[in-house]
């Protein structure tokens, strides 16, 4: 049985803790090349969420100097705010990001998915 990391990150007034988390996160990923399998942020609109998974995004990219054309095949941000009407092309896109087999040159043993305005996925019926 594989465990689960669960990362929570709420934000709001006071977001130092958060920051920390964060920085905390890149420096895992910097020495150790481990990320939690989730990283859940969360908080009021306008708490910047978005910019600080984008800025996320950015520093994890640096970390592994990646090339554009490296990055576009490790990392799949995508806003499901896109997708409202249409969840199975969300789910297809997220298949065919992860699916393909990585070429010999670019070696990850993970492929980074980000997921903006999860909220409005409507629930399932």
């Amino acid at each position: 049985m594989r465990c689960v990391v669960h990362s929570l990150c709420e934000l709001g007034k006071h977001n130092t803790a958060c920051f920390k988390f964060l920085s905390d996160t890149c420096y895992g990923f910097e020495n150790h090349h481990n990320l939690p399998e989730v990283l859940t942020l969360s908080g009021p609109s306008g708490t910047g969420k978005s910019a600080i998974m984008r800025i996320l995004k950015q520093r994890l990219l640096d970390i592994c100097n990646f090339s554009k054309k490296q990055a576009d095949k490790w990392v799949l941000f995508v806003n499901a705010k896109d997708y409202v009407t249409d969840l199975t092309a969300l789910w297809n896109t997220i298949r065919d990001f992860a699916s393909p087999p990585l070429e010999k040159f670019f070696l990850a043993k993970y492929r980074l998915v980000m997921i903006d305005d999860f909220d409005k996925i409507p629930p399932s019926r």
